[in-house]
């Protein structure tokens, strides 16, 4: 009679284990989702982000002030993870441009608001704030910059790319590359700029993106995700 109770007692223990195994197997794969990868060859400082006052998300970069040269980085990389917005063009200021990461970091949210000059546009620059100051890094080897573009309005039109372009200072970048005007939709669209024929040895200004006032109604929002040089 006793080894019938003691296996009783050791199935209910058992249920009771699975069970709470199976609450945790559910609540870490689909409700918490998977963990964020870190990007190979990158130390802990210079995966961290800072929001500031304004809600930018700024990449905290750890940099060399006495460093002379650009830092040799792998391919492909994802500029959300190795260039900082916080180059500001026309009218935005980290004031009058609200800018959000949202979905984990993947998606940047942009929020510009016309003032007095005729377009706004914001830089992704390595290390954060450098015009020129200090040196940027050397993306030798991609062959194009990817990234996609949708808007919360049905069709935006009077909207730049570019890559590169950073040029009145000590340290330069070693190209500039346009991709023309475009009409942007409320639906995802892919874009690449060909950067085949560029020299990328000097890259301070990893991605830009310039809006024209004139058409539409402003302001409205631009998310941009999956930037990649590649």
């Amino acid at each position: 009679m006793a080894w019938r109770d003691w296996l009783k007692t050791f199935y209910y223990t058992a249920g009771i284990i699975l069970a709470i195994v199976a609450v945790l197997t559910f609540y870490y794969t689909v409700c918490r989702g998977p963990e964020e990868t870190p990007v190979p060859g990158r130390d802990e400082a210079e995966r961290n982000t800072i929001i500031d006052s304004s809600g930018m998300n700024r990449s905290a970069i750890a940099d060399d002030t006495t460093r002379t040269t650009a830092i040799k980085t792998p391919l492909p990389a994802n500029v959300f993870d190795y260039f900082s917005p916080s180059g500001f063009l026309g009218d935005a200021t980290a004031d009058t441009t609200r800018m959000a990461i949202i979905s984990r970091g993947d998606i940047v949210e942009l929020e510009p608001r016309p003032g007095k000059n005729s377009y706004v546009g914001l830089y992704w620059l390595y290390p954060p704030d450098n015009w020129g100051e200090r040196p940027g890094r050397n993306l030798t080897g991609a062959e194009r910059l990817v990234f996609s573009v949708r808007t919360d309005s049905l069709s935006l039109p009077g909207l730049k790319f570019k890559a590169g372009g950073i040029f009145d200072n000590q340290y330069k970048d070693s190209f500039e590359k346009y991709l023309g005007t475009v009409t942007v939709e409320y639906d995802w669209q892919e874009f690449s700029i060909d950067l085949s024929d560029q020299d990328l040895s000097s890259v301070i200004g990893g991605f830009a993106v310039i809006a024209e006032y004139g058409a539409g109604d402003w302001p409205v929002r631009i998310y941009i995700k999956n930037v990649f040089y590649e």
